[in-house]
């Protein structure tokens, strides 16, 4: 008697576990309409970095955080964590152009690491990409882009090999924005 229950209950486990995988491949029918959302994080937001803080064009609020996080992390001379950030920023905002402007900005040349070609190259690519978002994107930021993709070329070669520097007149006209005047000074110094 204690066998056939147990088989009992088995078995209307399994007719209610069929159930429920033929209502669920039905409902994943391609009729079936699916909202797109934005990708998850893969990375942490770690506290304990400063009020960073700069506001840019975003569809999410997360994705700000990740650039604010990117931000500080730079500020910081961490230029590794600050391109994760910058790409998690832009995972979970594919059309926030100044994640890419971020991510060029920290593979660029610097006190601590000279020009390097491989991070050239994904640096131009980085900032290639930000360039085609620019219509979405404020003046301000728009600004930041044009002076950040002065650094670049399509080889690879980082500013250390380039004679150009940022138009002088695009830094003033942003001469009350920290983050352009840093940006500037970080471009103009790195030749």
């Amino acid at each position: 008697m204690m066998k056939h229950r147990i088989l009992l209950v088995f078995a209307a486990g399994a007719i209610a576990l069929a159930v429920a995988l033929v209502l669920g491949a039905s409902s994943n029918d391609a009729s079936t309409p699916t909202m797109v959302k934005p990708a998850a994080a893969t990375m942490p937001l770690y506290p304990g970095l400063g009020p960073v803080h700069h506001p840019v064009t975003t569809a999410t609020p997360l994705a700000q955080k990740y650039f604010d996080q990117g931000l500080a992390f730079t500020y910081g001379f961490n230029h590794d964590e600050a391109e994760r950030s910058f790409e998690q920023a832009a995972q979970i905002d594919p059309k926030m152009a100044m994640a890419y402007w971020g991510i060029a900005l920290v593979l660029g040349p610097n006190y601590n690491l000279p020009g390097d070609p491989a991070r050239g190259k994904k640096a131009y690519g980085a900032i290639e990409q930000a360039r085609m978002l620019k219509p979405g994107a404020s003046p301000e930021e728009r600004g930041l882009i044009d002076a950040v993709a002065q650094r670049y070329d399509e080889n690879g070669e980082g500013s250390t090999a380039r004679a150009t520097r940022p138009t002088p007149t695009r830094c003033v006209r942003w001469r009350t924005n920290t983050l352009m005047i840093s940006t500037c000074r970080r471009c103009s110094r790195n030749r």
